[in-house]
């Protein structure tokens, strides 16, 4: 899964989005594969964050290192986040704002 993007025209910037819910990544692997580049990656649940990292660990620029730092939260806790905070995006706009919701049911 950790196959590299195709590649974009030299003159054109990259496609790049944040990705709310994310799961264990079948999303964000996807759009990779598309050639979207993810400034971050969110996610509460701790067993998908687990399985998200080693989905992600070989990107270009998401290096093991960058995947290690993933961890369980929730997207309240992740805009008061250092890292919302050290997105950077200065004049840039993001492509996407990737969110899958899922519906939690009581038993």
């Amino acid at each position: 899964m950790g196959a590299s993007p195709p590649h974009s025209p030299q003159d054109s910037p990259p496609l790049t989005s944040v990705e709310i819910c994310a799961g264990a990544g079948g999303q964000a692997v996807g759009l990779h594969k598309a050639g979207f580049e993810h400034r971050a990656l969110v996610e509460w649940d701790s067993h998908a964050v687990e399985t998200l990292k080693a989905n992600v660990r070989n990107w270009p620029w998401w290096d093991s290192g960058k995947a290690q730092e993933l961890k369980s939260q929730d997207v309240n806790d992740f805009l008061e986040s250092d890292q919302h905070k050290g997105l950077e995006l200065g004049n840039e706009r993001l492509s996407l704002l990737a969110a899958v919701f899922r519906a939690l049911r009581s038993r």
